[in-house]
């Protein structure tokens, strides 16, 4: 009686030692932390089929609109599964495959950076940069930081996680081609439609991957 007890018992712990081993073996499945953070900047050379679009439309950079970072990811960032939690959620990581290895050299945070975007130089041999702003409340100007944030001559996307109100943009991006073209651009959210503004102040156009939906953002009357 005694044996068949035992035996018993032995056998709820190995049930229970390979339910708990299949359970961690998923875990690890779908957060997948050792594929996302394989690449280091230097080593990543992602495919961008984007770039034909881009070219199309003579664009020098793209842009795709994740989303705006809630209360629930603050004080995350700097923690790469911070940013494969949005990549997940928005089904950013299936629109641009590209995002599941991107390096962690390759995401830029302002310090109060809220919106989150992926930037995509159409160029990939373009110098990259960016620089902080900060408003001058006396002047009413935006004041660049002397050094960039990041900087990059190799073209490659970027994620870029900026702006925590509506109403100023805290980052400046600086591409400039291989041919000596220049693009400056500050990524905000327009009030006056909820899209991308994707104009600089010199009439360049930064192509926008954003899918919208129609009926939340009908054009206003001028």
């Amino acid at each position: 009686m005694k044996t068949k007890i035992i035996s018993l018992i032995l056998s709820a712990a190995m049930l229970i030692t390979l339910a708990s081993c299949g359970k961690n073996k998923g875990n690890v499945s779908d957060s997948d932390t050792e594929s996302w953070e394989m690449y280091k900047a230097s080593e990543w050379n992602p495919e961008v089929p984007e770039r034909d679009i881009l070219k199309s439309h003579e664009s020098m950079c793209g842009v795709y609109y994740m989303n705006y970072s809630y209360d629930e990811f603050s004080g995350m960032k700097k923690n790469r599964e911070y940013y494969n939690k949005i990549f997940k959620s928005t089904g950013s990581i299936k629109k641009f495959p590209l995002l599941k290895h991107i390096p962690n050299e390759n995401i830029v945070s302002t310090p109060m950076g809220a919106e989150v975007y992926l930037i995509i130089p159409t160029d990939p041999e373009a110098q990259v940069e960016v620089y902080l702003l900060e408003f001058d409340e006396e002047t009413f100007t935006a004041i660049r930081s002397e050094e960039p944030v990041y900087s990059s001559s190799n073209g490659n996307p970027i994620v870029l996680q900026c702006n925590y109100g509506d109403l100023f943009s805290d980052a400046e991006i600086v591409i400039t081609d291989s041919d000596g073209k220049k693009l400056r651009w500050s990524p905000a959210i327009s009030l006056r439609d909820g899209m991308v503004n994707n104009k600089t102040d010199d009439g360049k156009i930064i192509y926008d991957f954003t899918e919208y939906e129609t009926d939340a953002y009908e054009e206003m009357d001028d």
